[in-house]
Parts: C-alpha cells; sequence; structure tokens
C-alpha cells in the first residue's frame, strides 16, 4: 500500500462521529478523504449508500476533487466508464453512489459588529 498524508492516518483511526480535516493548499486532506472512502466503499460493496461531495462552485470541484476522484479509482483499477454518468455527476463504486455538485448555500466569513 502506497504511504498516505498524515490526514488518512487520523481520519482512518478517529473514533468519533465528526472528523475535521485541517491544513493547508496540497495538504493531502482531499486525497485522504477521498482514498478512505473509495476504499470504505470497497469494503462495503452494495451498501446502496450515497456520498455527496460538494463545493462552493462547479469550475473548482471539477478542477480538485472529481479529478482527484477519477484518480485514485484509475489508480487501484476500480475506475469502469459504464458506472459513471458524466451528465449527473455520479459514479457507482461497488453499489454506492457518489454524486459531485456545487453548494447552492453560501456561508461567508461572520462581520464584526462596529
Amino acid at each position: 500500500m502506497q504511504q498516505q498524508p498524515k490526514t488518512y492516518y487520523d481520519a482512518k483511526h478517529c473514533n468519533t462521529r465528526l472528523f475535521v480535516a485541517q491544513g493547508g493548499t496540497r495538504s493531502g486532506k482531499t486525497w485522504s478523504l477521498l482514498t478512505l472512502l473509495t476504499e470504505w466503499c470497497y469494503l462495503n460493496r452494495n451498501a446502496n449508500f450515497t456520498i455527496d461531495v460538494v463545493r462552493a462552485s462547479f469550475p473548482s470541484l471539477r478542477a480538485s476533487v472529481y479529478r482527484d476522484f477519477v484518480s485514485i479509482l484509475q489508480r487501484e483499477n476500480w475506475y469502469d466508464e459504464r458506472n459513471h454518468n458524466k451528465t449527473e455527476h455520479t459514479y457507482n463504486l461497488f453499489g454506492n453512489t457518489w454524486r459531485f455538485y456545487l453548494s447552492l448555500i453560501h456561508i461567508s466569513e461572520p462581520t464584526r459588529p462596529y
């Protein structure tokens, strides 16, 4: 198995319901979490779960998470174009559905009262 970023092992061994991945740009957060979730799909075949991947804009989603997801599947020889609905931006991975879309809710930074 390929060496993973620290975030991968932190998330994999997390015993809480919520995991917050922190780090700067190119720290491996996206790759780590995508790898964990694809492994989870492999271990939980036909569980019929839906994994929603959301980002503020679709161009940024496509340029990062979506591209990394496909790269991980190709690296593991799990990518099958028949499972990829490019129009709907979905992928069926071992009986679990991944949906990629942009957020309709924009959360801005809190403003300070003057």
